[in-house]
């Protein structure tokens, strides 16, 4: 029985013409359904010889369900909702802080439209991305300027390219890490022009 069921199974190029594996094309690329497509035609294969198909089956309805679930199984973002059970407020393996609903409202904001993110409106010239958060941070904090980055890397070089370049900074050996993953503290002072002393407290 299962050299009959094997037959019915089709040709690569039959699959491709069906109008539900046209879709997962249009929402991917042919390169990616067709891995996709030997990958259900390989289970659906194992499956017969394995005496898990019946007479009774559809076939290319079979081939056509695997192949849909690996395809949306591999687009599934790995991301997915823990617990911080760590003790750690701000834990950089869990993604920091959540947002405020407020911090999302603004995102979306800027993010579902063109905006004048490096153009100045009055003048008709290129601008500059910090002057929409400068203004307001030089009067929340009292300082001469502010500049916004996306990474404690970041900051730091920055810090101390203009507070510590040709001095000492002090740094606990037990701060001595990684900033995801790429960035050792360490190297970045280095890179600042800031000579390191580590010592050994907790912090």
């Amino acid at each position: 029985m299962s050299k009959k069921l094997l037959r019915q199974i089709r040709p690569i190029d039959y699959y491709l013409q069906l109008s539900q594996i046209k879709l997962l094309v249009e929402g991917s690329s042919k390169e990616f359904v067709l891995k996709h497509l030997r990958t259900a035609l390989d289970k659906v294969r194992e499956a017969i010889l394995q005496g898990k198909v019946n007479e009774s089956d559809n076939i290319d309805s079979l081939v056509t369900s695997q192949i849909t679930s690996n395809w949306k199984a591999s687009l599934q973002s790995s991301l997915c909702y823990v617990i911080n059970a760590t003790g750690t407020l701000l834990h950089t393996n869990l993604g920091r802080a959540p947002l405020a609903k407020e911090a999302l409202d603004a995102i979306n904001l800027a993010s579902f439209s063109y905006t004048n993110l490096e153009y100045e409106l009055q003048t008709g010239k290129r601008g500059s991305r910090n002057s929409h958060c400068e203004l307001q941070l030089k009067e929340l904090l009292a300082c001469e300027a502010a500049v916004v980055v996306n990474n404690c890397a970041a900051a730091v070089m920055l810090v101390l390219d203009e507070m510590a370049k040709g001095g000492e900074v002090i740094i606990s050996r037990g701060e001595l890490i990684e900033i995801g993953g790429a960035f050792r503290i360490p190297d970045v002072m280095k890179r600042s022009g800031a000579v390191l002393r580590d010592v050994g407290t907790t912090n």
